[in-house]
């Protein structure tokens, strides 16, 4: 008979990512159980792996989404009813009860191999799965290698998971991702982008080359590696900007024009600051709408970022509408504002942003979140119904927040969030403001002022938080007329609004 062995992490005082083993040797067989706290809870797809994207080619993969499709039968815009059409990305993120994510903290020294892991306690059963040892680090150097072939039923808190056969090494620890709360069990459910529906370029897409002149509309013409859109309402339609590393620069004179790009595939590159779009311009009165595109930053989760060190794929001013787009694997941000152009505004719904900010400022990349507003002038924000989902990884992260509603040098003069998820999750609590380790952001939530900036007319509410894998769910930074309610710890299902804090460092 060989050994079982225990190993109880315990987070030293001080914020960082070092922990303190405690090992104790029994008979029996070989194995190795990770032990946890059970209020923490969160969430992501099975297997652990970074999202799939559309493929390489031309042509996005054939499948096919009724529009009568939507899982949750719900009495809120949710988006759901007109999704393009493709399979969510993560089809099991909202699971409730179950294990649906593992936090691996590598370790080293490990043997090699693949090993099957089982649950123990939490109240449920049935959980089962693999997690790799590569180098010598459980779930490789970026503790996304695992899956879980079955999500077991019942849970009531975080399960301890059971690794048979795992030998050798130290440091390692696995804690498993059980929510009791999300969109899915809410007095009023809804559905979510990326979880109930896929967003992205539809499947099915033939996607065009931008350098061909002749595909291009008109009020638009391709040099170098920019396409410039000077005509008004010119739409770019299903185009490949990937194939050369196309960007493009909207510059419209003309008065209320609406500039769109819509069922298109953009990724990161070095040949310009902006990847995606530098809005010049977009004309008096004019807007830009950016819908059902897919925008790869080429940094996968846990690794060290693109090498491109992308701060900003959109920047510009005036009306910027962000509508079922899938951004991944990204720097920093998606978009920076400011309020420059009068009647500025910022509005995202029904857009999935996964895994970003592994790009440290030591690599060049700026202090990230999906949206940025800053640089004078003033702007109304509206962000509701999107999903923003961090897989936990150890490696080096730079992330002020997943979300940010961040009025820097810049006026946001009302701002409306809701009915959103975001996850950043990991070993700790889920709604707490006194955890020990950032590891992939400091904050789940940022809403706030700073460098002379002022907020004010802020609604928050009904957004679903899993803040285990940073310092803070929230970090409200001032403002005036701040409003907070109906927020949502998705590990426990209390309440997660941080207008109030108890002695243990628990929101309410």
């Amino acid at each position: 008979m060989g050994e079982t062995v225990m190993l109880n992490s315990k987070m030293k005082s001080s914020k960082n990512k070092n922990f303190l083993c405690r090992l104790t040797l029994v008979l029996g067989v070989l194995s190795v159980i990770y032990m946890f706290n059970a209020c923490a809870s969160r969430f992501s797809a099975i297997g652990g792996s970074a999202p799939n994207s559309t493929t390489s080619s031309s042509t996005s993969p054939s499948a096919q989404k009724p529009s009568a499709s939507c899982p949750i039968a719900s009495n809120l815009v949710d988006g759901c009813a007109n999704a393009p059409a493709g399979t969510p990305q993560f089809p099991n993120l909202l699971d409730i009860q179950k294990v649906v994510m593992l936090n691996i903290i590598p370790g080293s020294g490990y043997v090699n191999g693949i090993y099957s892991w089982s649950t123990s306690g939490g109240g449920g059963s049935g959980a089962t799965g693999t997690v790799t040892v590569s180098g010598g680090k459980v779930g490789g150097s970026g503790g996304q290698l695992y899956s879980i072939s079955n999500e077991g039923a019942g849970y009531s808190s975080r399960p301890t998971i059971i690794v048979a056969g795992l030998s050798g090494g130290s440091g390692a620890s696995i804690v498993s991702s059980v929510y009791q709360a999300t969109p899915h069990n809410a007095t009023t459910p809804w559905n979510m982008p990326g979880v109930d529906y896929y967003v992205g370029v539809p499947y099915g897409t033939a996607l065009k080359d931008p350098t061909i002149s002749s595909n291009l509309p008109t009020g638009a013409s391709f040099s170098g590696t920019t396409v410039s859109i000077t005509g008004c309402n010119v739409t770019l339609d299903g185009f490949d900007f990937t194939l050369h590393n196309t960007n493009v620069v909207v510059n419209v004179s003309s008065s209320s024009c609406a500039t769109t790009i819509e069922d298109s595939r953009f990724q990161a590159n070095g040949l310009s600051l902006q990847p995606i779009a530098n809005l010049k311009n977009l004309g008096p009165g004019g807007s830009f709408v950016f819908e059902r595109n897919e925008y790869n930053g080429l940094a996968p989760v846990g690794g060290s970022g693109s090498g491109f060190a992308v701060n900003d794929p959109i920047q510009g001013s005036g009306k910027v509408i962000l509508l079922y787009n899938f951004f991944h694997n990204f720097d920093s941000k998606v978009i920076q504002m400011n309020g420059t152009v009068a009647g500025s505004s910022l509005t995202e719904e029904y857009n999935l942003f996964a895994d970003f900010g592994s790009c440290s400022t030591s690599s060049g990349c700026a202090h990230g979140e999906a949206e940025y507003t800053y640089g004078g002038g003033a702007l109304t924000v509206t962000i509701q119904f999107n999903t923003y989902i961090n897989h936990f990884h150890t490696n080096a992260a730079d992330l002020t927040s997943p979300q940010a509603v961040q009025a820097d040098s810049l006026n946001i003069t009302s701002a409306t969030d809701n009915h959103n998820v975001v996850l950043a999750p990991g070993p700790q609590l889920s709604c707490n403001e006194s955890n020990q380790v950032g590891y992939t952001a400091a904050a789940a939530i940022y809403d706030g002022q700073q460098e002379g900036g002022t907020i004010s007319n802020g609604v928050f509410q009904y957004d679903y938080i899993d803040a285990s894998g940073v310092y803070f769910p929230w970090y409200h930074n001032g403002g005036t007329n701040m409003s907070y309610s109906n927020n949502i710890d998705a590990g426990t299902g209390g309440p997660c609004n941080c207008t109030t804090i108890s002695g243990n460092g628990s929101c309410n």
